[in-house]
């Protein structure tokens, strides 16, 4: 089977890492993959051990600051240029199937209808609640024509599969997550005695880092030592409010602010317990890498991160923003840390069960091949 993939960006990011196992992981069973980068950029590297990489500018039907005059523009370049450019790459190539790896662009759908080509959406994220996304036609549209124009939809948990599921049919739905490939890492604590918790995503408010920063200030308050690692880039205002409540709760010197990483993984596995405080992640792939490095996992109890977590065996969850919960959770492990290191182990076995190439490229595969008889 020959997949043109649609990437709505050229670096690297959460669905980009998902496109790059997904070609690795149909490579090992003998497909060939294209991807259409809207530009020049670090992901081609990663992507050429596995795949062909051509480079098509596509607009967005998303945006943060939506306008009439921005959706115009855009849809006119889309419908002029680049469906019609990646149509003809893909009958250039012979390409079976199109997959569209984002919620974001909509030209690959377009195209392959153009190209009378089967097509496949892979969504990986809700849009509005996680990104604070504004569709240019309305959700509800945008579902609607994404349901239209494939003969099947991937999404990556069933929370996004219940969000989804009245614009787009059952049929056609199909879950399918993640390899989560993480590197092996040295797991090597810091021996100061401070308990070391670490949360790792963008920073942006429903990220939820507010809560890991109060829920510091009760554990300190209570006796506790305990540190903080903030790991990732995002809004510098929010990174600003963050570091203030930080300073109200007289907790500043116990949470660190690393903006970016080249390697997480080690940052991780230096640490005690792994913090995912988003109230709308579609699925939670920091959570996945976190128990695969062996490490227990407190979240908030919301969207895709209930259906990693255990309570209780592979880690707690707590109240989406409550910060008291999520110290009443975290305090549990500081107090017990030979539980912490059971739910630890048990959550890695779990994810390195669950989560990995080899079952990730067998479910890919049927979804491209249910795709393919759809449309015959």
């Amino acid at each position: 089977m020959r997949i043109l993939w649609i990437s709505h960006r050229a670096e690297i990011g959460g669905a980009e890492l998902s496109l790059v196992e997904g070609i690795q992981a149909l490579s090992r069973r003998g497909h060939e993959s294209h991807v259409v980068l809207p530009r020049p950029g670090s992901l081609e590297g990663r992507i050429a051990p596995f795949g062909v990489v051509h480079i098509h500018n596509h607009n967005p039907w998303v945006t943060h600051w939506p306008g009439l005059l921005t959706a115009a523009r855009w849809a006119s370049y889309n419908l002029r240029r680049a469906v019609p450019e990646i149509a003809r790459l893909a009958r250039k190539i012979h390409a079976d199937v199109i997959l569209t790896n984002t919620i974001t662009v909509p030209a690959g759908g377009f195209a392959a209808c153009l190209a009378r080509i089967p097509h496949v959406w892979f969504l990986h994220e809700f849009g509005a609640r996680d990104h604070g996304l504004s569709f240019l036609c309305g959700r509800t549209l945008t579902l609607r024509l994404i349901n239209s124009v494939s003969q099947s939809v991937i999404v990556n948990s069933e929370a996004l599969r219940r969000d989804v599921a009245d614009d787009i049919s059952g049929d056609k739905l199909r879950v399918v997550r993640y390899g989560v490939d993480v590197p092996a890492v040295a797991n090597e604590h810091v021996r100061d005695g401070a308990f070391r918790m670490i949360l790792v995503g963008a920073k942006q408010p429903s990220k939820g880092q507010q809560d890991a920063v109060a829920a510091v200030g009760h554990l300190v308050s209570d006796g506790l030592d305990v540190r903080l690692d903030l790991v990732g880039g995002g809004n510098r205002l929010y990174e600003e409010s963050l570091k203030a409540l930080a300073q109200s709760h007289g907790v500043q010197a116990n949470v660190r602010f690393i903006s970016f990483s080249n390697d997480p993984y080690s940052l991780v596995a230096a640490s005690d317990v792994a913090l995912m405080c988003s109230r709308a992640e579609a699925f939670g792939r920091v959570t996945i890498e976190a128990m695969k490095l062996g490490k227990p996992v407190v979240g908030a109890a919301a969207g895709g991160t209930c259906e990693l977590l255990r309570d209780g065996w592979n880690g707690y969850l707590y109240r989406a923003g409550d910060s008291r919960d999520l110290a009443r959770c975290v305090t549990e492990l500081y107090r017990d840390r030979d539980r912490a290191r059971q739910m630890g182990s048990r959550g890695r076995v779990w994810a390195l069960e669950r989560f990995n190439l080899k079952t990730h490229g067998e479910d890919l595969e049927t979804a491209l091949t249910r795709a393919l008889r759809g449309r015959r």
